[in-house]
């Protein structure tokens, strides 16, 4: 959508425009409309048509992905050639766009993400966040956790730190998991443990010529 089309289309529903708008002058000139465009802020309405997309969205609740995309097919219209980049935060239920950054590039990402949190992470809604690997980071866990928020990162060997941290949580976990395997239940029967911070369950199952234990 360009300034002309927006002009075109408003003369040719200038009678359902006037239902609720007076337009005794008529449709303002492409000229007007480029002048009022260009004057607007465009950091601080995307601020506020974010707001009220969450406001509207009533986020309580709700999973929200977040994920940098390359917009290729804008790519012919850079000088460059090169795809611009956005961070999105989407609603995993209805893929629906709730708020997006512009970024240089990738490498970009990982820095704008607590930007684009602070339109969504509210002590009220209590939504859960899923992020790839790049999102691993304590800054934004710290975002997330302080505004009573939940998340789900992705962890590689690429970050040693907090890779190793997590496997130092789970050692004694994994452990006991491995004896159960070692003693497994019947087939087709389930065994349910649970303990204060976690249920584990543990099945024996026939896949094709052998048993898995899951």
């Amino acid at each position: 959508m360009n300034v002309h089309k927006i002009c075109t289309w408003a003369q040719g529903h200038l009678p359902f425009l006037r239902k609720n708008l007076r337009l005794t002058g008529g449709i303002a000139s492409e000229a007007t409309f480029s002048r009022m465009l260009a004057s607007i802020d465009e950091y601080e309405l995307a601020e506020l048509f974010m707001t009220w997309v969450a406001e509207i969205l009533r986020l309580k609740g709700i999973h929200v992905v977040i994920d940098g995309k390359a917009l290729r097919a804008a790519a012919e219209k850079n000088e460059n050639k090169k795809p611009p980049y956005v961070l999105n935060a989407l609603d995993a239920a209805t893929k629906l766009v709730i708020a997006q950054l512009p970024i240089m590039d990738k490498s970009c990402e990982k820095s704008r993400i607590p930007d684009l949190l602070s339109y969504l992470c509210d002590s009220s809604t209590d939504e859960t966040f899923t992020i790839d690997a790049i999102g691993t980071d304590d800054e934004i866990m710290r975002k997330i956790n302080e505004n009573g928020c939940s998340f789900v990162f992705t962890l590689k060997k690429n970050n040693p730190a907090k890779y190793e941290e997590a496997i130092d949580v789970f050692r004694d976990f994994i452990r006991e998991e491995d004896k159960k395997k070692r003693n497994p239940p019947s087939l087709g029967e389930e065994r349910v443990d649970i303990y204060d911070d976690y249920q584990s369950m543990i099945t024996l199952e026939r896949n094709r010529d052998r048993y898995e234990c899951r």
